[in-house]
C-alpha cells in the first residue's frame, strides 16, 4: 500500500513538473478518477478527463468545489489549452454558463477568488455567447468595474490576512533551508537518513500548503477584475447584436468613456502604467463598438467625435514619447484603431492628415521602430525577441490603418501631402522579406489605392517582388504545403509520445503554417491587384513591360511560376479567387503579344485556370447571394471566374488561329 502511495506521489509530481500543473489539483483529480473507476462501469468514464473534472465541479452546491473546478479550468487555460475548455463549456447546459455569469456579481470577500476564476472562464466563452440568451449578464459584468471594494473593511482584512500568510510562508521557507543545510540526504549505504526524511517531509508540507506564487495568483485585486471584465466585453463585441446591447447599456458605456474624457488623461497615463492598461482595455471595447456594422457603429462614432476633449486626448497619445510609459506602445495601437474609425465615419470633423502623417511615420520610419524597441527592451529586461514582436505589431497596426484610410474616397484626399520618398519606401517594403508579412500586404494595398501617384518604376518593383515570392514558393529547398503539414503532424505526435521542454522552439506548428500560408496567398493576391490597377489607371501595358525587361527564358519562367501560383492556391477562399481572376486578366494581356502565345499554350496555364474556376463556383455563389460587388481585394465579382477563364480559352484559340499554330482546346491539366 505504501508503495502504491509512493508511486502515485511521484507520478503526480512528475506530471506537475512536466506540464507546469498544480500538484493539489492533480491529486484531487487522481482520487476522483480512482473513485469513478471503482464505482462506475468503464463506459461512464470514456470521456472523463481533467477538463470534464473541472467542469463538473462547477455544478456543485459547495463553494469549495466550485473554486476547485475554477482552478482546474483556469490552470488549463493558462497552459495554452483554452480551445478544448471553451468547446466543452459551450456545449454544456445553459445553467452552468448562467451560474458562471451570476458569479461575477458576488461581493463577499470569501467568494472573491471564485469570482475572479469565473471571470477568467467567461472571458474564454464570451466570443461564443449571445447576450440575449443570458438576461442580466451585462449587469453582472458591470459589477467587475465597481471600485467600492477599495472602501470595504472586509477587503482590507482580506489583504491583511494575505500579508500574514506571506510572513508565515517566508518562515516556512527559512525553516526548510535550515533543515536541508544541516542534514545529509543519504547514509553510506545510500539509504535515507532521518534528517533527510525530515527535510523531504517538510518540503512536501511546504508544497502541499501552496507556494507564495500560487497564493498571489489566487489573491484577487480590483485591477485584475477590471482588466478581465474589459476583455470579456471586447470578446462579446465580436457579435454585432452584443454590440447593440452593450451600447444601449448607458451606465456601462459611460464607464468605458469617462476615463478617456478626463482632463487629467494625459498626465495620468504618463505617470501610471497600470492605469494605461485599463485605458487600453477600455479603448479596445470602444473600437469594437465603433466598427460594428449598422446604427450601433455610426452612433458610437458620433458620440466620440462630439466629445472634443476625448478626441484631443487620443491625438495627444500619438504624440507621446514611447519612453514616457512602458505601456504607451500598446495604447498607441488602440488609439490608431479608434481615430481611423473616426476618420472614416466623420472625415470632416477629424484631422485625418495628422493621423495619416503619424501612421506613415510609424509604418515607414526606422527611427520610430528604434524608439519602440528601446522602450520595450526596458520594460521586459532586454528580451529582444519580444521587443521586436511588439514593435512589429505597432508597425502592422499603422499599416492596417493606412490601408483602410487610403481605400476611402474622402480620407484618401488627405494623402496628397505624401512625398515621393514615402512612395519609394512603400514599394521598397514589398521586397523586405524580413518584416511582418502583414506589413507587406498593407504596403501593397496602400500603393494600389494611391495608384494615380505611382507609375512604371513602382510597377517594376512589384513585378520583382512577385517573381521573388513565386521563386521562394517553388524553391526545391522549400517544402510544399502538404509536406509541411505531414511533418508538423508527425512532430506533434512525437511531442505527445516524447514530451520535452524544447517543444515550443520547434520552427513549425500547424497553426503557424496555416497563418503563413494565408498571409502568402493574400500577399500574392494584393501584388497581382497592384499590377492590374496601376496598368488600368496609367494605360501601361504590363506584357510589354515584362517583355522589355526579361529574356525569353525568363518570360517563360514567369509564366511557369504564374501557373504554379494558381495551382498552389486552388482553394475556395477570397485570396485564391482573386489570384485566379487576376491571373486570367494578366494572361489575356500577355496573349496580345505574339511571342507569348506559344509559351502560354505549351504550359497550358489556361487549362489550370479553367480547373481553378470550377473550385471557385461555390464561393462566388455565396458572394452573389450576399450582394457583394467586389471582394476584399477590390476585384469585381463579375464577370465570374468561369466566364473569365472561358474568355481566356477563346482568346487563346483565336490568337493561335491568327498565328497558324495547331489549334486544340485548352483542357484542365491531368491531376
Amino acid at each position: 500500500m505504501l508503495g502504491v502511495l509512493f508511486f502515485e506521489e511521484k507520478l503526480v509530481d512528475y506530471v506537475a513538473r512536466l506540464h507546469g500543473l498544480s500538484c493539489e489539483v492533480l491529486n484531487a483529480y487522481l482520487e476522483k478518477t480512482k473513485e469513478l473507476c471503482l464505482n462506475k462501469p468503464a463506459a461512464s468514464t470514456a470521456n472523463w478527463n481533467l477538463i470534464t473534472y473541472g467542469a463538473d465541479l462547477l455544478d456543485s452546491q459547495l463553494l469549495e468545489d466550485n473554486v476547485s473546478g475554477g482552478r482546474v479550468l483556469t490552470m488549463l487555460i493558462d497552459q495554452d489549452t483554452p480551445v478544448p475548455v471553451t468547446r466543452l463549456l459551450i456545449s454544456s447546459p445553459k445553467q452552468r454558463i448562467q451560474k458562471l455569469i451570476l458569479t461575477l456579481a458576488w461581493r463577499s470577500p470569501a467568494e472573491q477568488e471564485m469570482r475572479l476564476l469565473a471571470a477568467r472562464i467567461v472571458e474564454q466563452l464570451a466570443g461564443h455567447l449571445n447576450l440575449a440568451h443570458f438576461p442580466g449578464a451585462l449587469e453582472c459584468i458591470s459589477t467587475l468595474f465597481d471600485t467600492s471594494c477599495h472602501n470595504n473593511a472586509d477587503q482590507e482584512a482580506l489583504h491583511l490576512t494575505f500579508a500574514s500568510a506571506h510572513i508565515k510562508q517566508r518562515k516556512r521557507t527559512a525553516l526548510l533551508n535550515q533543515i536541508k543545510a544541516g542534514n545529509k540526504k543519504n547514509d553510506r549505504d545510500g539509504n535515507p537518513e532521518v534528517g533527510g526524511m525530515i527535510s523531504s517531509s517538510v518540503e512536501n508540507i511546504l508544497q502541499s500548503g501552496g507556494t507564495l506564487q500560487q497564493d498571489i495568483k489566487q489573491r484577487v485585486n480590483c485591477e485584475e477584475l477590471v482588466l478581465t471584465g474589459l476583455r470579456i466585453l471586447e470578446n462579446l463585441a465580436h457579435d454585432r447584436h452584443n454590440c447593440t446591447l452593450i451600447y444601449n447599456t448607458k451606465d456601462l458605456l459611460s464607464k468605458l468613456l469617462a476615463p478617456v474624457s478626463s482632463n487629467e488623461f494625459v498626465q495620468d497615463i504618463k505617470s501610471n502604467a497600470a492605469w494605461t492598461k485599463v485605458i487600453d482595455g477600455s479603448l479596445e471595447v470602444v473600437s469594437r463598438l465603433m466598427s460594428s456594422p449598422g446604427c450601433t457603429g455610426e452612433e458610437m462614432c458620433s458620440i466620440i467625435v462630439n466629445d472634443r476633449n476625448l478626441v484631443q486626448n487620443l491625438e495627444a497619445v500619438l504624440d507621446m514619447d514611447m519612453k514616457s510609459n512602458n505601456s504607451i506602445v500598446e495604447l498607441q495601437m488602440r488609439v490608431i484603431e479608434v481615430l481611423t474609425q473616426l476618420a472614416l465615419h466623420h472625415p470632416a470633423s477629424t484631422s485625418a492628415e495628422k493621423l495619416i502623417e503619424r501612421a506613415l511615420h510609424i509604418f515607414l520610419s526606422e527611427d520610430c521602430m528604434k524608439d519602440c524597441l528601446t522602450c520595450e527592451k526596458i520594460k521586459i529586461e532586454h528580451q529582444t525577441k519580444r521587443a521586436k514582436e511588439t514593435a512589429n505589431r505597432l508597425k502592422e497596426k499603422a499599416g492596417e490603418a493606412l490601408a483602410m484610410l487610403s481605400s476611402d474616397s474622402e480620407t484618401i484626399k488627405s494623402f496628397t501631402g505624401c512625398k515621393d520618398d514615402n512612395f519609394h519606401r512603400l514599394s521598397k517594403m514589398l521586397m523586405q522579406i524580413e518584416i511582418n508579412i502583414g506589413c507587406r500586404i498593407s504596403a501593397a494595398v496602400i500603393l494600389k489605392h494611391l495608384s494615380n501617384y505611382v507609375q512604371e518604376p513602382t510597377l517594376r518593383k512589384v513585378l520583382a517582388e512577385l517573381l521573388h515570392v513565386q521563386a521562394e514558393a517553388i524553391s526545391p529547398s522549400t517544402p510544399r504545403c502538404r509536406e509541411h503539414s505531414i511533418s508538423c503532424i508527425k512532430a506533434c505526435r512525437n511531442d505527445i509520445e516524447n514530451p520535452s521542454d524544447s517543444a515550443e522552439d520547434k520552427p513549425f506548428t500547424l497553426q503557424r503554417l496555416y497563418i503563413q500560408q494565408c498571409g502568402e496567398g493574400r500577399l500574392q493576391a494584393e501584388l497581382l491587384s497592384v499590377i492590374t490597377t496601376i496598368c488600368a489607371n496609367s494605360n501601361l501595358d504590363f506584357g510589354e513591360i515584362l517583355m522589355s525587361q526579361t529574356l525569353p527564358a525568363a518570360l517563360e519562367d514567369f509564366v511557369v511560376r504564374l501557373k504554379k501560383m494558381v495551382e498552389d492556391n486552388m482553394y475556395a477562399t477570397p485570396a485564391c479567387l482573386a489570384i485566379q481572376k487576376l491571373t486570367c486578366k494578366m494572361v489575356m494581356e500577355f496573349l496580345q503579344h505574339n511571342p507569348n502565345v506559344d509559351v502560354i499554350d505549351r504550359h497550358n496555364i489556361v487549362g489550370t485556370l479553367l480547373k481553378a474556376s470550377e473550385t471557385m463556383a461555390g464561393l462566388e455563389s455565396t458572394m452573389l447571394f450576399a450582394g457583394i460587388d467586389r471582394d476584399c481585394h477590390g476585384v469585381p465579382l463579375k464577370p465570374l471566374s468561369p466566364v473569365l477563364a472561358k474568355k481566356a480559352e477563346d482568346l487563346l484559340a483565336q490568337r493561335k488561329e491568327d498565328l497558324g499554330i495547331n489549334i486544340a482546346p485548352a483542357s484542365a491539366p491531368v491531376p
